[in-house]
């Protein structure tokens, strides 16, 4: 199977006329897989529809060669690489951070507007990290489900890609994951969109206690996650029906 990834950042949005520009680039695959984390899945969905037209530009960034992740690292060394008034900042957290964490009562400490520590049920058979009971959520990721109205959208651009099979892959926010597990998108998007039910999946992970599922200092999947994602996005392409040719 020969793949070629895009990059929503780079303004590959699903538009009226992606379908024609991708064939026009040569294109010829079946599948075509929208990949979207959880929190920017509506704005994804919304930037696509109002989108008519838009040429074909590619990013640069999707072809360069990435090095491979650590196979090993010891949990207490030190990051020195920042300046002295973040390593002045880190320090000061992390002494907030300890003293907050001793309460018995301790659930979750907003550090500033983008990032909270939060305990997490049986975190160090979860997590790797020194401080293995508490990690490292985003703020804005909220406790609500996704409104399954953007179901709607994502069918009307699926319309959009005729010849092909499109296939939507929603990863969980780290916080739905670990803190918020009992949403029901992605029973939905299961059954009106075929997507794989990645929630799903995290939580038979977590269940049996896949250590790092999402790395202490990353929003998205480990390397083990990500490959447990293919797996389950070949899985939903195999079992979709096969398009009819353009």
């Amino acid at each position: 199977m020969k793949v070629r990834t895009e990059v929503w950042t780079s303004g590959q949005l699903v538009c009226a006329d992606t379908m024609a520009q991708l064939r026009k680039q040569g294109f010829a695959g079946r599948y075509v897989v929208m990949e979207s984390v959880e929190r920017d899945l509506l704005q994804h969905v919304r930037n696509s529809l109002a989108c008519t037209s838009k040429p074909f530009g590619g990013d640069a960034q999707a072809d360069t060669p990435r090095t491979a992740p650590a196979a090993s690292f010891d949990v207490y060394q030190g990051n020195y690489l920042g300046s002295i008034s973040t390593g002045l900042k880190v320090l000061w957290n992390t002494a907030a951070y300890h003293y907050k964490a001793r309460s018995p009562e301790f659930k979750s400490w907003t550090l500033n507007k983008d990032v909270q520590m939060s305990r997490v049920p049986n975190g160090c058979e979860l997590f790797s990290h020194a401080s293995c009971q508490d990690s490292l959520f985003l703020t804005w990721d909220k406790p609500a489900d996704i409104d399954v109205s953007v179901l709607a959208g994502m069918e009307k651009i699926n319309a959009r890609l005729p010849g092909v099979t499109p296939v939507w892959v929603v990863v969980p926010n780290r916080s739905t994951a670990y803190l918020y597990p009992n949403k029901k998108f992605w029973e939905a998007a299961e059954q009106r969109v075929r997507a794989p039910n990645l929630l799903r999946m995290t939580q038979q992970a977590i269940k049996a206690k896949k250590v790092d599922l999402y790395p202490a200092n990353n929003t998205h999947f480990s390397t083990e996650g990500h490959l447990m994602m293919g797996e389950a996005t070949l899985a939903a392409m195999t079992a979709a029906p096969t398009p009819a040719k353009p």
